[in-house]
Parts: C-alpha cells; sequence; structure tokens
C-alpha cells in the first residue's frame, strides 16, 4: 500500500494494496508529497482501510508512521417506527474519543443538513420521527477526523 501525505500529515490520496506491488505502485513524489509505505500482509493496512481518516507522523521531513482514526459508528435504537408523527427512534453517532464535544452533522440519505449536534462523551443523539412511511436514511458525518456513516430506519 502507498499513502501520499502533504507536509502537515494530511493524507492527499493513496493507491490501495495491489497483489504486483505489495509495499505499493511505483510513484515519484510531487513538490511537498510525502510517501508512506506499508507492505499490504501489515495488519496495518486493514485497520487504514476501514479508518475514517489517517493522518502521518512527519519526523525530519519524512512520515515515521500513521495514526489511524477508527470510523463513525451509528446506531438506532429502533429500526422500525410508525409513521404516525410520535413514535420516534433515536439515532446514535460515536466517535473514537469519549471525551469528544466535536460537532456531527446529521444529513439525510440525499446529503442535505438536517441538523449539526455536538458530541457529550464522544456521543451525538438525533431523534427522528415521521408522518409518511418508507426508509429514512441518516448520514452521520464527523466535522474532524472520523469521516460518515448510515442507518435506516422504516417508517411504517
Amino acid at each position: 500500500m502507498l499513502i501520499i501525505f502533504d507536509q502537515q500529515g494530511k493524507r492527499i490520496t493513496d493507491f490501495g494494496t495491489n497483489s504486483l506491488y505489495p509495499d505499493g505502485v511505483p510513484y515519484d513524489p510531487q513538490p511537498g508529497e510525502l510517501v508512506f509505505r506499508i507492505n499490504d500482509n501489515d495488519p496495518l493496512v486493514q485497520q487504514i482501510l476501514a479508518a475514517g481518516s489517517v493522518e502521518g507522523v512527519i519526523v525530519n521531513g519524512v512520515v515515521q508512521s500513521v495514526n489511524v482514526f477508527k470510523r463513525i459508528t451509528v446506531t438506532v435504537d429502533k429500526p422500525q417506527i410508525t409513521a404516525n408523527g410520535i413514535d420516534t427512534a433515536t439515532i446514535t453517532a460515536t466517535v473514537d474519543d469519549p471525551a469528544s464535544t466535536e460537532p456531527i452533522e446529521f444529513r439525510d440519505g440525499s446529503g442535505t443538513l438536517i441538523q449539526t449536534v455536538i458530541c457529550v462523551n464522544g456521543q451525538a443523539r438525533l431523534p427522528v420521527t415521521a408522518t409518511v412511511p418508507g426508509d429514512i436514511v441518516i448520514i452521520a458525518k464527523s466535522t474532524t477526523k472520523y469521516g460518515q456513516n448510515q442507518v435506516s430506519v422504516k417508517a411504517v
């Protein structure tokens, strides 16, 4: 696997895994780019591929290691609600830092912002009701480094 970072350790892109080049494809870094190579058999590769984000740890202009941030998790207490405007499901978004107070953006399935909720102890909650039957897709998006994930609720 080959990951390209900028000088501040922000991930620019990666070239994933490749059976022909297990340490990453041949690549000549552009000015300002730093390269991090990791063998595809290293267990860290699976963590990186499942991560919300990855930051490079830069020491003397070289990527020494990476910090991997787990993807935000999203759960619902009731996967099905009655579409009567009263029955409520609670969506809970959890980041990998129990002390986090970051804002979490809750969006509908098309990506439109519904509400931004501040985490309390690493969690943000959104109540969901419906008056029309159907599937309700809710996307929880971290505003920092935990990526996004989604869950659905069926209104009947």
